[in-house]
């Protein structure tokens, strides 16, 4: 089993891999998972020993190649989905408007291409000491079928990012891709059915002319199969809309193209063509696009494996040979020269330009999935032997590149793309900017929907890339979605329909939000955010996300928007936001839909943004307070900002519910009663006082019973400041050693009362956040009832101990200090003036005592030098 799964994780990411540097190449990804296969097969580097396996990952054990059964398994089901999908792509008005101008072309570059991969198995296999093969050889038929099946993907790709998804170029290109398509389909039907009804098992068939007998009565089967299944498409789509649990009856087609395709073999037909008939017969449906949307995720596993697959079954060492090598290219220039000119020549006639013939032409050269699928089936099949596998591969490899210069060439040319151009309608090219990439997709969505039930036809050209083609009769709008904007591509009379069509798309989104807000009490659900008494087990430290420096105890700021800014900025000058532009758009935008100033004095201004890496917090205090429209009225003294990646996955709801339930009054009172930074760290951190101990305060009794914290002073420091409770040279070596030295200092005093349960409060606090400071200074704290008051134990270690310090240096200087529950607030003052005397040049002074006196009178300010 580990084995396995070693193997299908390795198979997965090379197939990954493969897809995403040649998509990045603009060549056909499917050849990149085959490549990735090749060097992962036995021939190249599956046989190497690696990782304890002394055979190598994929050892040559299995009966085709380096294929494991249960690698294989799944790639069968991904041929069958790869071919239900195709189905699915497959327009059948097209066909039937575009029969002359899409099928003639197809049809005669098809036959040249197919006769000259047929003529070149012959000679191939002649050459390598086979003289009976001959034209209606299986090998040699396949071969033929292999240099015929177009790539419709990388053209659709240059047309889509020149903005001519809608010329006639491209209109009469997919008509000629999709004619393709089908014949192609046809002809493997013929070849690979008739064989196979006609020899025996895997690994044992031999061929001959006389296999092909049959081929009359397979073509009249699985056409008949065809035409049932184009005649059932209307009930399947009146059935489709009958059924509310749309997503279940998806799963439910995909399962029925697998039972269909499992039929198929049974019957002596190739297994993938009853996913093809099934696809066709709901490519007319509205459940089609439907359905690739649900296939995309599944899709996307199981079709790069399965071209990874394929090239771990091809022989490497047949792709050396000089004779397979000359083969593979001459193969390769006859196909390119043969496909460009039939496709220009009669397309010319039809009266586009030598440009625009040119671009069609160059746009049905590259070979891609269906050509490589063709290949893997021959070679399971044991039809294809290693010589032509490999000719079929340098083949494709090298159209696919030729393909995609000449297209790019032809398609970015300026000239017009027909003869009577000036009599054609101009184009249209509109762009709509969204605020995010959610509404983006919202509205794509929304706009098929619109196009749809005006009984337009959806073609996915390319779902990662986020291309459609809407099509209906001969008007033809692309559209495309990158990011936050989305284009559409269309002629001067299809641009009213258009605008149309968005307003309308906008409008029913708009329709759905005010029914939103119609059903649904937005202050109301912020109410009970801030008056809930629980929280989960998911809750956040909002102390997690903020420093000292992204804390200001009082912003200068008068109004919302520049509360926000300054808090912003405050982020920008610690580079937690590398767009400040970016950060205050998403933060906006998500206030223009609902203010985030909440109940009692709070302000979540929050949003998503690619300004930010990771997730940043700022908080902000302004003791007049600053109006937010907030729910209860009131002007806003604590405003926290957050802001979270749009494109990483981080806990943004979850501090945002933190927030809002935490700040009780309690903790509201003390934090507005904090004058610094270091402070408010206190406060929120596990040093300062829990929602639980708060909510415990002896004495509560409701909202009048506040604690009372003076707003200005400090602490008479000579209260806590003892010589006996003073260590100039500690013996600890590790910051545990520390807390105890310390700790027994404050015991032999007579200030602790259980030893025990004050040690476990220290720890626990470091625990959460180490209290190691900067410069060499540590301020172990904690409240805990171990004490009966305020008290404080100091010590110096010069050689210094390592404490978690923000400046990761060790620390000389260590303030231990510790308070009940009950004298929280001159805890947070003690704290916040014991950080402020430890500053330079305080912190000097307090090393130079040469007395434990001494070091109290530095504190107290009753000497500033020893």
């Amino acid at each position: 089993m580990d084995m396995i799964v070693l193997q299908f994780g390795v198979v997965i990411l090379a197939a990954i891999a493969g897809y995403w540097l040649f998509g990045r190449m603009h060549l056909s990804r499917a050849l990149g998972a085959v490549l990735a296969g090749l060097l992962l097969g036995p021939s190249l580097l599956g046989t190497m020993p690696v990782l304890g396996f002394e055979h190598g990952l994929f050892p040559v054990t299995h009966g085709v190649g380096a294929v494991p059964p249960e690698l294989f398994a799944f790639s069968a089901v991904a041929a069958v989905l790869f071919f239900f999908v195709l189905g699915m792509e497959t327009d059948i008005k097209m066909l039937q408007n575009h029969c002359v101008k899409g099928g003639v072309p197809a049809m005669a570059g098809m036959a040249v291409s197919f006769v000259l991969g047929d003529i070149m198995g012959i000679q191939l296999l002649r050459l390598g000491g086979n003289p009976n093969v001959g034209f209606m050889s299986p090998e040699c038929l396949l071969l033929g079928v292999i240099g015929t099946a177009t790539a419709s993907g990388i053209a659709i790709r240059i047309f889509a990012r020149r903005r001519r998804l809608d010329s006639p170029e491209a209109t009469t290109f997919l008509a000629c891709a999709t004619s393709d398509g089908l014949f192609v389909i046809v002809l493997m039907a013929i070849i690979l059915g008739s064989v196979g009804a006609f020899l025996p098992a895997h690994g044992q068939r031999q061929y001959s002319a006389a296999h092909l007998e049959g081929s009359p009565d397979v073509l009249v089967i699985w056409l008949a199969l065809l035409l049932c299944a184009v005649v059932l498409a209307g009930p399947l789509a009146r059935l489709w809309k009958g059924v509310t649990d749309r997503s279940g009856m998806a799963v439910a087609f995909l399962g029925i193209s697998l039972v269909v395709a499992g039929v198929f073999d049974r019957a002596g037909l190739i297994t993938v063509l009853g996913a093809y008939v099934v696809g066709v017969a709901l490519s007319r449906s509205d459940i089609s696009r439907v359905l690739r949307e649900k296939a995309v995720s599944i899709y996307g596993i199981l079709v790069p494996m399965l071209f990874c697959t394929i090239g771990m079954m091809i022989d490497i060492k047949s792709l050396a040979s000089t004779k397979v090598l000359v083969a593979g290219v001459l193969f390769a220039v006859m196909i390119v020269v043969a496909r460009f000119a039939c496709t220009s020549l009669l397309t010319m006639p039809m009266g586009f330009s030598a440009s625009g013939a040119a671009r069609i032409g160059a746009a049905m050269i590259p070979r891609g999935e269906l050509s490589l699928l063709i290949v893997g089936i021959g070679i399971v099949e044991g039809i294809l032997p290693p010589e032509l596998a490999g000719v079929s591969l340098i083949m494709i490899a090298a159209t696919a590149a030729t393909g995609a210069s000449l297209s790019h060439l032809a398609i970015n040319s300026g000239s017009p793309g027909t003869r009577n151009a000036a009599a054609r309608p101009g184009a249209r090219k509109m762009e709509f900017t969204f605020p995010s990439t959610e509404t983006a997709e919202s509205a794509v969505a929304r706009l098929m929907a619109v196009f749809m039930a005006e009984g337009f036809s959806i073609h996915s050209l390319d779902i990662d890339a986020g291309i459609y083609l809407v099509r209906k009769d001969d008007m033809a709008i692309g559209i495309q979605r990158t990011g936050c904007d989305l284009m559409l591509d269309c002629s001067e009379n299809e641009s009213s329909l258009a605008n149309a069509a968005i307003c309308e798309a906008i409008a029913e989104l708009e329709r759905v939000v005010s029914d939103l807000r119609r059903t649904v009490d937005e202050k109301a659900i912020v109410r009970q955010l801030q008056d809930s008494n629980t929280i989960g087990s998911w809750k956040l430290s909002l102390a997690d996300y903020l420093t000292p420096s992204t804390i200001r105890v009082s912003i200068a700021a008068r109004t919302k928007q520049e509360a926000i800014s300054e808090l912003i900025e405050l982020l920008a000058a610690q580079s937690l936001v590398r767009n400040v532009d970016e950060a205050k758009k998403a933060i906006w935008s998500r206030e223009e839909i609902m203010s985030t100033g909440m109940q009692h004095g709070i302000a979540i201004p929050h949003g998503k943004t690619h300004g930010v890496d990771k997730l940043v917090c700022a908080l902000g205090l302004k003791r007049d307070g600053v109006d937010f429209a907030s729910l209860d009225g009131e002007l806003s003294k604590i405003i926290i900002l957050v802001l979270s990646p749009d494109n990483v996955v981080a806990p943004y709801m979850q501090l945002v519910a933190t927030i809002g339930h935490d700040l009780d009054e309690k903790l509201r009172t003390l934090l507005l009663a904090c004058r610094t930074s270091a402070e408010v760290m206190t406060v929120l951190g596990g040093g300062g006082i829990t929602v639980q101990e708060a909510k415990a305060q002896p004495g509560e009794a409701g909202p009048s019973s506040a604690v009372q914290v003076q707003p200005s002073g400090s602490p008479a420091l000579s209260e806590f400041m003892r010589p006996e409770q003073v260590s100039l040279d500690l013996a600890a070596s590790t910051k545990a050693e520390v807390i105890d030295e310390l700790l027994h200092l404050l015991e032999e005093n007579g200030h602790i009362k259980n030893f025990k349960e004050a040690r476990k409060a220290v720890m626990d606090r470091e625990s959460k956040m180490a209290t190691g400071t900067q410069d060499g200074v540590a301020i172990p704290h904690a409240i805990t009832q171990a004490v009966s008051s305020l008290v404080c134990a100091i010590g110096i270690k010069r050689d210094g101990i390592e404490f978690g310090s923000v400046d990761g240096k060790p620390s000389t200087l260590f303030i231990m200090a510790l308070a009940p529950k009950e004298e929280l607030p001159r805890y947070i003052q003690f704290l916040g003036t014991v950080g402020r005397i430890v500053s330079e040049p305080g912190r000097e002074s307090i090393l130079r005592a040469k007395t434990r006196q001494q070091l109290c009178d530095v504190f107290t300010g009753t000497s500033s030098e020893p």
